[in-house]
C-alpha cells in the first residue's frame, strides 16, 4: 500500500472459529503465528483492532523485528500467571 511502510501482517484470521467465551469478559479468538500458521492463543475480540505475533521458532528463525517488543511465551505466561487482575 502506497504511503505504509512497516504494516505487519494480521495474526487474526479473517473469518472468526474457535472463539472463547470468558464470562466478564467476551468473546476471545485465536491469533495464529504470522509465518507459519501455528495456533498462538487468543485475545479479547471486541478490544483488539491488530494482533501480530511470530512462535518461538519462527522468531528465532527470522528475528526480532526492528522498533517492538520480543518477549518469550514462557515469560509472557509466567508474568500473566503472576498478575492477579489477569484472572488467569
Amino acid at each position: 500500500m502506497p504511503g505504509h511502510g512497516d504494516i505487519l501482517p494480521d495474526s487474526r484470521p479473517r473469518e472468526v472459529r474457535g472463539a472463547v467465551w470468558r464470562a466478564g469478559q467476551g468473546w476471545w479468538r485465536p491469533i495464529f503465528c504470522a509465518n507459519c500458521g501455528r495456533p498462538g492463543g487468543l485475545v479479547p475480540q471486541r478490544a483488539c483492532t491488530f494482533a501480530f505475533w511470530l512462535c518461538d521458532p519462527c522468531w528465532e528463525t527470522h528475528g526480532a523485528i526492528a522498533a517492538t517488543m520480543a518477549v518469550p511465551d514462557e515469560q509472557f505466561w509466567a508474568e500473566l500467571a503472576a498478575d492477579p487482575s489477569s484472572g488467569a
